[in-house]
């Protein structure tokens, strides 16, 4: 085995089968009347979850922003790339935000952050050139209408261990070059105290996190804790409103945000720090001991 397969969030990942996903548009369309909307999607996607763009909502998007997010619901993990919009509707009003979604649903044996490490940068490479050229095509006056994306044009995730290390990798040297070591480990404690949704401290200069930086804050993770985690790489609001948040995100990369607690217990505190250590030299072996008295 690779020793980037160690990572804990990927504990007993063997491999598995090539699993598909199916993939969906939300915005605004250019020039219509329509609000919010699938603008285009796949076959069968949220077909049996008809309130699943309101679980990828990021504040009151009103602030456009550019960034991942990786949602878990019980059935499924949903993978996210938002971005501005460039589409007015009717009255002339600007769209905000764009999203690119896939659904997954792999097999029990396969891990969350198996799909996190693939798909979000994945997403990251999409934008509007999916649905612009064909949006006069579209029936917009149908609340249901959406232009279609073929099967072939939906992100696969591999389950060949082999093809996972450089993924891990692209993953582990992004989030450690966007993140300071102080905000990984303020990150972490409260993480691991429960204090949720926790803020990943983000300068107000900062460019945006990297999506597959977004999938390697799960990498240190025991793997109970990472299959359950929904995270959100950026908050398309200038007021943070925690209690609005939790609803959806345990943890969201922001600038600003609620003072951190003071209190955190030093245990975890120590452990925060054995994982952020692990992260900067590239060391899973050293999380091994850690994952039972977690």
């Amino acid at each position: 085995m690779s020793d980037s397969l160690r990572w804990p969030a990927l504990a007993d990942f063997t491999g598995g089968p090539t699993t598909g996903c199916r993939r969906g548009i939300w915005g605004k369309v250019q020039g219509e009347v329509s609000d919010y909307r699938w603008i285009a999607r796949s076959k069968g996607f949220g077909a049996d979850c008809p309130e699943l763009a309101g679980a990828l909502r990021i504040g009151n998007e009103s602030v456009p922003v550019t960034g991942g997010l990786w949602r878990r619901l019980p059935d499924r993990w949903l993978a996210c790339s938002v971005y501005p919009s460039r589409a007015r509707d009717s009255a002339g009003r600007l769209a905000v935000v764009e999203k690119q979604v896939t659904e997954w649903r792999p097999p029990d044996a396969v891990p969350g952050v198996v799909g996190a490490l693939i798909l979000l940068p994945e997403l990251a490479r999409y934008d509007d050139r999916d649905w612009w050229d064909r949006r006069s095509q579209g029936s917009w006056q149908q609340p249901e209408y959406a232009l279609d994306i073929a099967d072939n044009d939906c992100p696969l995730v591999t389950g060949d261990p082999t093809m996972l290390p450089e993924h891990i990798e692209r993953a582990r040297t992004e989030l450690v070059a966007a993140i300071d070591g102080d905000a990984l480990r303020r990150f972490y404690a409260r993480l691991l105290c429960g204090r949720f949704p926790v803020r990943l401290q983000r300068p107000h200069d900062a460019d945006p996190l990297p999506s597959a930086a977004l999938a390697a804050l799960l990498l240190p993770l025991p793997r109970p804790w990472a299959d359950r985690l929904s995270l959100a790489g950026a908050v398309a609001s200038h007021h943070i409103d925690p209690k609005d948040l939790v609803r959806n995100w345990d943890g969201y990369a922001a600038a600003t945000g609620p003072d951190e607690d003071p209190d955190l217990d030093p245990v975890v505190v120590a452990l925060a720090d054995t994982m952020v250590a692990a992260l900067l030299d590239d060391d899973p072996e050293s999380l091994h001991h850690l994952t039972v008295a977690l």
